[in-house]
């Protein structure tokens, strides 16, 4: 009953923002309702139209890169899936695809406790990467599940030059699912940096940047945590599409409780 009453609305325009709430102790404050809240786009009140509390189960899709040049990470890589799966409540779902020149489902959608005990067959022997479709196709992929939901991609970045697909192509598709992307992103360029920033930005999601193969461990079980307490809200903005940056502030009536926020603002294209 109460999922029914957090249904979570879906429309292209909607403006959608995940935010942690913690006490002055810094602990997770997990039972506030849509009326608790407040939300600020350039310091004007906005209605929020949609609503998901944090108890409500998360569907997270993984999506690995597997081309060869992610080889010197990949242990690393895969203790930190381990423990991400790990920290995942019981009611949560998760699905995992790998890509490289193309992209393949290594493990459908299915429960976080029974996805701990798969063993999944992916091996970073690919050849060319196709990042930019890997992202379209994930966007597409996630907009058919209900409920909350996010995407958690780990790559470098690199695109090989001869895929079609196109950045813009994908930050279009990542815009339009309204979903949030979170990137960590190893051993990258700057320019593959940059580009993971924007996606991220453009979804609502967060880009991480580890500068030791050992902090892989530490940044999934943070992001599994954060999945796992996170409010999801959203709201109709009433400016028409100008390309203008424009803030986003969360507060609690609580005014002794911290806001952590997926992102402070976006671009609206």
């Amino acid at each position: 009953a109460a999922r029914q009453e957090f249904q979570l609305k879906v429309n292209v325009s909607l403006v959608s923002v995940d935010v942690g709430v913690y006490d002055r102790k810094g602990e997770a404050i997990t039972t506030l309702k849509k009326e608790d809240f407040l939300v600020l786009e350039d310091d004007q009140l906005q209605e929020i139209r949609a609503f998901e509390p944090s108890g409500v189960a998360f569907n997270a899709l993984l999506v690995v890169d597997q081309s060869g040049s992610m080889r010197r990470a990949w242990d690393s890589m895969v203790s930190g899936l381990n423990r991400f799966m790990e920290v995942l409540r019981a009611q949560d779902r998760v699905a995992i695809a790998a890509f490289d020149n193309g992209v393949e489902m290594a493990s459908k959608w299915r429960s976080a406790k029974s996805g701990r005990q798969e063993k999944v067959g992916i091996s970073p022997d690919g050849v060319g990467t196709d990042f930019y479709g890997a992202m379209i196709w994930a966007a597409g992929y996630i907009r058919g599940e209900k409920g909350r939901k996010g995407v958690i991609v780990f790559s470098d970045g690199q695109q090989s030059r001869s895929f079609d697909s196109s950045l813009q192509q994908a930050l279009e598709r990542v815009r339009q699912v309204n979903v949030p992307f979170y990137f960590v992103g190893y051993n990258t360029s700057p320019a593959s940096a940059s580009e993971m920033k924007q996606l991220a930005e453009a979804s609502g999601g967060r880009a991480y940047f580890p500068q030791a193969v050992e902090e892989l461990v530490g940044i999934y079980e943070q992001i599994g945590r954060d999945l796992g307490r996170a409010y999801s809200i959203g709201y109709m903005s009433p400016k028409s599409p100008d390309g203008k940056f424009r803030k986003i502030q969360v507060r609690t009536l609580d005014v002794r409780l911290h806001v952590a926020q997926s992102r402070d603002g976006y671009y609206a294209r």
